[in-house]
């Protein structure tokens, strides 16, 4: 059996060759009537500092193969830091660059796609929102930083995607273990309860 968090959720995994379903249930049942109000709870939380560049030129690749493949009209494109300004009233680039820079961002879920973590703004006044893309990219370079209804994600490695995209920072995915702080044991850079924040880098 394994479980993986999720930011209003918990996925469990069985094999039901191994487990049966119904003794599953009655466990899961059991667990949660004996946890009760937690309080005194102390959990260990990493603080990782990120190097970010804000207004890569990788991003603006990105977004004019969208434009000339998928959805050359979309209200997001053809900048995606402008839609959020715009989205949100802020007066300036550097006020959507601000809130990414200037709160903690809290690993609330991690693996949705190999160690993608999902990032939730810790301070009220950085909350930013903005629609996913409709359709998807279908590539977003490798350690893109975007930004999706109000949660920010980290692209691990270059795939598809929908998130509004920011800047770009490290790949959060190594298969062969071989970078610092990567493992074959953890491939993925990331944490649940990781405390991530970003510093602007040219």
């Amino acid at each position: 059996m394994r479980c993986d968090p999720n930011f209003g959720s918990l996925t469990v995994r069985f094999d039901p060759l191994q487990l049966d379903r119904r003794e599953l249930l009655r466990k899961l049942i059991e667990l949660d009537e004996k946890i009760g109000q937690e309080t005194t709870i102390q959990i260990p939380v990493r603080q990782i500092r990120l190097p970010v560049c804000l207004d890569h030129s990788s991003l603006e690749e990105s977004a004019q193969r969208y434009m000339e493949n998928i959805r050359p009209t979309a209200a997001y494109m053809p900048d995606n830091v402008e839609y959020i300004r715009k989205n949100n009233a802020l007066e300036s680039r550097q006020r959507v660059f601000d809130a990414l820079l200037n709160t903690p961002w809290l690993a609330v879920a991690v693996g949705f796609y190999v160690g993608m973590p999902i990032l939730f703004p810790l301070d009220p006044w950085y909350v930013l929102t903005g629609q996913k893309y409709n359709p998807s990219r279908v590539y977003t370079p490798s350690g893109s930083v975007g930004l999706g209804g109000s949660l920010v994600t980290i692209y691990p490695v270059a795939a598809p995607g929908g998130y509004q995209l920011m800047a770009r920072t490290l790949g959060g995915w190594d298969g062969a273990g071989n970078r610092p702080a990567f493992s074959a044991e953890r491939p993925c850079l990331f944490k649940h309860l990781d405390l991530i924040r970003f510093y602007a880098v040219s």
